[in-house]
């Protein structure tokens, strides 16, 4: 006679039947954990993306400003305008530019251009930033140039540099490029016709883009 107690065999299927939906439950639960896990390290890089991209436009916002009001004093200048469109001067040039805009102004280089773009004045921190005549020019620099000569010009009044960027071979650059002009009101003196354009730029560097 068998005995009642013995071990009692479950059936494969009740026991498919019990679990699945427990690992079902537990798979959901893992999931919802997983995409709260995920949106949450999603949500802190954004906020730590754009608070980063905030400080580097606010510091590249400062040397930007600085860059073009240091180009608007070396350009919007009487002794300039004479000295290096009308009648170029290369002593006064050296004790005026040259001499001062990198380490007076704090910039990596200057040039200033007449008609086709000659390179009348050119100087720099470093060589491998700088350019010896029309050809070395990158795309980015000419077109920044195109638009100084492109401003709108109003009699007696100071035509604004533009900013902008421009890339070559060795690095990045923030640059602000303004029409060499009388600072009496006179229309800009002419280079065959062309009005000259003062560049200033900095190299794009780390410690630039922290401020």
């Amino acid at each position: 006679m068998k005995s009642d107690f013995g071990p009692r065999q479950v059936k494969p299927i009740t026991v498919a039947i019990e679990v699945v939906p427990v690992i079902a439950l537990l798979l959901v639960f893992v999931m919802a954990i997983a995409g709260l896990l995920y949106h949450s390290v999603k949500k802190q890089n954004e906020i730590a993306t754009t608070t980063s991209l905030h400080l580097v436009r606010s510091g590249m916002s400062f040397f930007e400003n600085d860059i073009r009001e240091a180009v608007i004093e070396y350009s919007f200048w009487n002794e300039g305008a004479q000295n290096i469109i009308v009648d170029y001067n290369a002593t006064w040039v050296k004790d005026n530019i040259l001499d001062w805009v990198i380490a007076g102004a704090n910039m990596d280089g200057c040039l200033t251009v007449g008609s086709q773009n000659r390179l009348i004045v050119g100087t720099s921190r470093d060589a491998s930033h700088s350019y010896t005549d029309t050809s070395s020019f990158p795309d980015g620099l000419k077109k920044l140039i195109d638009a100084a000569r492109s401003q709108p010009q109003t009699k007696g009044e100071l035509i604004p540099p533009v900013s902008g960027y421009f890339r070559d071979e060795s690095g990045v650059y923030l640059a602000a490029a303004a029409l060499i002009q009388w600072s009496d009101g006179r229309a800009p003196p002419l280079d065959n016709n062309v009005p000259g354009v003062m560049v200033f730029y900095r190299v794009v560097t780390s410690s630039l883009l922290k401020g």
